[in-house]
């Protein structure tokens, strides 16, 4: 796919500045104890890093400034362990785990997936996104008991076209759990094939940035396949593939602890 070099530069700098102004904002809302406010302006802000980062592995093939971006989401990240309860719903913290991981510091993943699970919030009745989170915290925590419940969970809300395409994620999270290599290596492969077809997917579209799209796959990694390969990467399981959409080298690049 061809890049569009004038768009990239123009959703980079958007991504910029809205990063250090949610780093900004967190800590003055943070002191004024506007919770509901500081949860929004974190999890945005964890976005906008992972945009920001992803365009730089994809325009500029520069991990180190990548990480650095996911990075700064992780310390914005680490806000989050102190709001109290009954502000958070479990999808505030799905992008801002991701981030922690495409860092490499899987101890933060896991104090926010034991956020997630904890009884400090509940999931919106009916919310795709908040389910997820809680399958995508169980996984970071290798709870499988407690992803099953999430996977029963999820396959009773309403079908979404846009959602059943995530679905190769959930497999990919068994698989993971399970310590199976070689299934993972095969999910692996289909998923990022099918990351790739979004860019011709009008019905996937261009709805969230960070999970690509019809313009949006010039601007993305496959930040959740790759965000699992660091788990698998930390329980022993290994993976060949590198592409553009997979930048296997991200994944060497990182030990927990976030450093490079």
């Amino acid at each position: 796919m061809v890049i569009d070099l004038n768009m990239a530069s123009r959703i980079k700098a958007r991504c910029d500045r809205m990063l250090t102004r949610a780093e900004s904002d967190s800590e003055n809302l943070y002191k004024q104890g506007d919770w509901r406010a500081v949860s929004g302006v974190l999890k945005g802000g964890c976005r906008n890093a992972l945009q920001a980062g992803m365009i730089e592995l994809r325009y500029n093939n520069d991990i180190r400034h990548a990480l650095q971006y996911f990075l700064r989401a992780r310390n914005l990240s680490d806000i989050f362990l102190n709001i109290p309860a009954g502000v958070l719903t479990p999808s505030s913290l799905d992008i801002p785990i991701y981030c922690c991981l495409l860092s490499g510091d899987i101890a933060s993943a896991r104090s926010l997936a034991t956020i997630v699970l904890s009884e400090k919030n509940k999931a919106v009745s009916g919310s795709h996104f908040d389910v997820h989170a809680q399958m995508l915290s169980s996984f970071v925590l290798n709870d499988l008991d407690t992803f099953e419940l999430a996977l029963l969970d999820f396959g009773d809300l309403e079908a979404s076209y846009w959602w059943g395409k995530q679905r190769i994620y959930f497999s990919l999270y068994r698989a993971v759990l399970d310590g199976d290599g070689a299934f993972f290596n095969e999910l692996l492969l289909e998923a990022i094939e099918l990351f790739r077809a979004r860019g011709f997917d009008k019905d996937f579209g261009d709805q969230l940035g960070e999970y690509g799209g019809l313009e949006y796959n010039g601007f993305a990694i496959d930040f959740m396949s790759v965000g699992i390969a660091v788990v698998a990467k930390s329980k022993g399981l290994s993976c060949q593939l590198d592409n553009e959409y997979f930048p296997k080298d991200l994944i060497e690049g990182v030990i927990d602890g976030g450093n490079a």
